[in-house]
């Protein structure tokens, strides 16, 4: 084979070998928006040759053209996607990466959330109120049943990150039981999953009485007796 032939071949291998398979390096897993907001979402790919990015919403591709003179709820803009958060309920976003060595795709859950007149927040079939000042545990309850709710219990990931975003730290419906040999559990009876603490909790070597906070979607050893704001539940 000519020395010119066997060059352009050793090109097209190196070539062949820089293709790379796009891998999504930005984007959210979850968005909380109030009803009426308008929310962007990013994505953004690595990959040789650079990835073109297509999204869908609710699993319909979401066109570039916007030369009709509608108002869709969902819009391509440069390269994110602009979604009209019109109505309450769960909407799913993906993103697609593609070049020629394949595609990478992710999707995000994008909770759109409802506020009543009284100030509730409606969320997976449930009320919540959060509270704007700061009681003990006791009292947070009490103003919680008072409403005709309780303190949150967290059943999901979801809830976990609902609760997690509208305070740092809040109440949660959570206390050290020391009637069953330490056992913690929900205001409604149940035990609550080990792998939800932070490293090093449930730590309480020297807290009379032990209750848990929300932060970060885990859960946070802290006396019942500090001051935190709080979060009700009930259902719809």
């Amino acid at each position: 084979m000519p020395k010119e032939k066997e060059e352009e071949v050793e090109e097209e291998e190196e070539e062949e070998e820089e293709e790379e398979v796009p891998a999504i390096t930005l984007f959210e897993d979850y968005f909380f928006v109030l009803v009426g907001e308008i929310v962007s979402f990013s994505c953004r790919a690595s990959g040789q040759p650079k990835p073109s990015i297509e999204w869908l919403h609710n699993g319909q591709p979401v066109k570039r053209d916007r030369t009709d003179k509608s108002e869709p709820l969902a819009f391509v803009d440069g390269e994110d996607l602009i979604v009209r958060s019109v109505r309450p309920g769960v909407d799913t976003i993906s993103c697609l990466a593609n070049n020629s060595a394949g595609t990478a795709n992710k999707t995000s859950t994008l909770f759109v959330i409802e506020v009543t007149p009284e100030g509730w927040r409606i969320f997976n079939r449930s009320l919540y109120f959060v509270s704007m000042t700061k009681r003990n545990w006791t009292a947070s309850r009490v103003d919680c049943l008072q409403r005709n709710a309780d303190l949150v219990v967290i059943n999901s990931k979801g809830e976990e990150e609902f609760a997690a975003i509208w305070r740092s730290s809040i109440w949660l419906g959570l206390r050290l039981d020391r009637d069953t040999e330490g056992t913690w559990k929900w205001v409604d009876g149940t035990n609550v999953t080990p792998s939800s603490w932070l490293s090093g909790d449930p730590n309480h070597p020297n807290i009379t009485e032990a209750c848990a906070l929300g932060g970060n979607s885990q859960l946070i050893t802290t006396s019942c007796a500090s001051q935190n704001h709080w979060i009700c539940e009930k259902t719809v």
